[in-house]
């Protein structure tokens, strides 16, 4: 039961608001790379869909990273193109972290760098959060409160041992 429109004779002119230009209200660095759990092989599906490149640890490493610590979770008052959109509240800490052999690697030293960093990044405000690729693992699921943001962002990511995924 769709509205069918047609074309008059009648010509009107309508006043529609420009959204030409936009200045940033936030800013937020990006890393050298981003770091992905084995299991987020549906976020990575995603990321080379774009066009970007994701690497695979080939056995597990000790570095310097920064975490997402999680303090709010919002969600959209309305469904927007089947998506309830999700958006977080919090900070990065510096952080060792011990990343396991096939965890995920996306470099931003790529052509495509911008864009997975602007994926990647917790609060970016059409990333993968809000589009709810990261919602299983943004609360915990026995004794509540808010699971870690499970990205891993590295200022410096040095020699890794990766190999590229296969096209």
């Amino acid at each position: 039961s769709w509205m069918r429109l047609r074309p008059t004779e009648v010509h009107k002119t309508y006043s529609v608001p420009h959204y030409g230009a936009f200045k940033a209200t936030e800013w937020e660095g990006i890393g050298a790379a981003y770091i992905l759990p084995a299991g987020a092989t549906d976020v990575v599906e995603k990321l080379r869909q774009h066009g970007i490149a994701v690497e695979r640890l080939t056995r597990a490493a000790k570095l310097k990273a920064q975490r997402f610590k999680i303090e709010g979770i919002e969600s959209a008052e309305r469904i927007y193109q089947g998506h309830i959109n999700t958006s977080l509240k919090g900070a990065w800490g510096d952080s060792e972290e011990e990343v396991a052999e096939g965890s995920f690697v996306v470099r931003t030293a790529q052509p495509l760098g911008t864009l997975a960093a602007y994926m990647l990044e917790p609060r970016s405000d059409d990333g993968l959060v809000a589009w709810n690729y990261l919602d299983r693992y943004l609360t915990r699921q026995w004794g509540g409160g808010f699971g870690d943001y499970p990205v891993l962002r590295t200022l410096e990511t040095g020699p890794l041992p990766t190999e590229m995924l296969p096209d």
